[in-house]
């Protein structure tokens, strides 16, 4: 009876119909092209390339680049950016305790992907019929703030494809702390702030090894939701996302009840003023070195963080033009402007370059945009020349009314007063 029914069940496979057929080879064809694709896809991190293992060995969090004077003294950034990394080792390990307790608890248990968090988001989020929980861990945060960074809309599902693949990357070529070392000093945690040591600063006016169980634990709350609870705009909702940061800690183990609860009892004291990178002397000359570097880059693919432009600038020569300019148009009136290019006439080279009274970002740069003709500011270049050719101070030369013949055209320089002195010598002219 059973050989019966096989032997049915194979005449009525033969007896398919070759269009059946066709669809089902077709179908079998699409599904395994199908596989290939996305595993390419996926292989390539989206066709648009995975980092290599010697780009993530070298990969530093972008603090805007370096200018540098001709002495090799630092002048500025290239691009305005808000971070100071710093090694792990300054980092106290109550503050790293405190991120990991809140984003990733077993961080150095999985490999890049924590498969208990994953179940435990996608049985929340049927649960809630949306996005209730997600299941990035520091390692997948920190492939997104790196190598993934605005290549997708916002937790998309291509997105979370390609942190998985760089997640996976980034651990088998970097240990454990040099990954966490990567998150603390890429993570966005507001106010225009990435990484602890510049939110260290911005919050709490302290460096990232001076914090405490409590200021840690409140940096640790921010990278939920950086806006929502940043504690200037909200304190007491930051307040009560700091707690529970303490109260996590205490669940893992790194904090007693005692020390959780004393720290839970801290006053939320933030820093009058916001934090801005210091040393940055930024004028119109370092505008014009960034838009020449700018130019250079465009064509290339090295990131702002990799590079240092070293300047023909002189850091003290720049202070004192900045100075002088100031002083001469103020000692002149309230609305007079001025410029100043200091050369060395032995190169060419820049050593200080002033585009105005004062600096803004933006502002327009009269050494180097203004159209105006030169004057008398011409006249060494001339002296120089009839030097050059055998004249002495002494000479005379014909101060008179000249036409120049160009083309069509005649031009009819005239002196600013109109008058004319005849024969006059170089040294009077």
């Amino acid at each position: 009876m059973e050989f019966l029914n096989r032997t049915t069940e194979n005449s009525r496979l033969t007896r398919l119909s070759p269009r059946t057929k066709l669809i089902l080879k077709i179908g079998l064809a699409i599904s395994v092209l199908g596989i290939i694709l996305f595993d390419a896809w996926l292989g390539t991190c989206a066709f648009d390339g995975c980092p290599t293992t010697a780009e993530i060995q070298r990969f530093r969090p972008d603090e805007g680049g370096k200018i540098l004077d001709r002495n090799g003294k630092f002048l500025g950034r290239l691009a305005y950016v808000r971070r100071v990394n710093v090694p792990l080792s300054q980092v106290p390990k109550h503050v790293r305790q405190a991120f990991i307790a809140t984003e990733d608890r077993r961080f150095y248990d999985h490999n890049g992907v924590d498969w208990r968090g994953f179940l435990r988001a996608i049985a929340a989020n049927v649960k809630s019929a949306g996005v209730a929980q997600g299941f990035s861990t520091i390692t997948m945060q920190a492939a997104r703030n790196t190598f993934v960074v605005g290549r997708f809309k916002a937790r998309s599902l291509p997105q979370k494809l390609v942190e998985l693949r760089v997640a996976r990357l980034m651990e088998r070529t970097l240990t454990k702390d040099q990954i966490l070392e990567v998150y603390l000093n890429a993570i966005y945690l507001g106010n225009g702030v990435y990484g602890i040591e510049a939110a260290s600063r911005d919050l709490f006016g302290r460096t990232t090894k001076s914090l405490t169980v409590s200021q840690g634990a409140m940096l640790a709350a921010l990278p939920k939701a950086p806006s929502a609870y940043t504690p200037r705009r909200h304190p007491k909702r930051a307040t009560e996302r700091r707690n529970l940061v303490l109260s996590l800690m205490e669940r893992d183990g790194y904090l007693s009840n005692a020390a959780a609860e004393r720290a839970k009892r801290d006053p939320l004291r933030i820093a009058k003023n916001e934090w801005k990178p210091a040393g940055d002397m930024d004028s119109f000359a370092l505008d014009a070195v960034r838009s020449l570097a700018d130019s250079i880059l465009k064509s290339r693919e090295e990131d702002v963080a990799d590079i240092t432009v070293y300047s023909t600038l002189d850091y003290s020569a720049q202070r004192a033009a900045d100075r002088a300019v100031q002083r001469r148009a103020a000692s002149i009136g309230r609305s007079v402007q001025g410029a100043m290019v200091a050369m060395d006439p032995r190169n060419g080279d820049i050593r200080a370059l002033v585009g105005g009274r004062f600096y803004e970002a933006g502002n327009f740069n009269r050494a180097l945009s203004a159209k105006r003709q030169p004057g008398s500011a011409f006249k060494p270049f001339v002296f120089a020349t009839a030097l050059a050719a055998g004249y002495t101070p002494a000479s005379e030369v014909d101060d008179d009314p000249v036409d120049v013949i160009r083309g069509r055209n005649v031009w009819s320089p005239a002196n600013f007063n109109g008058e004319y002195l005849g024969k006059v010598t170089f040294r009077r002219a």
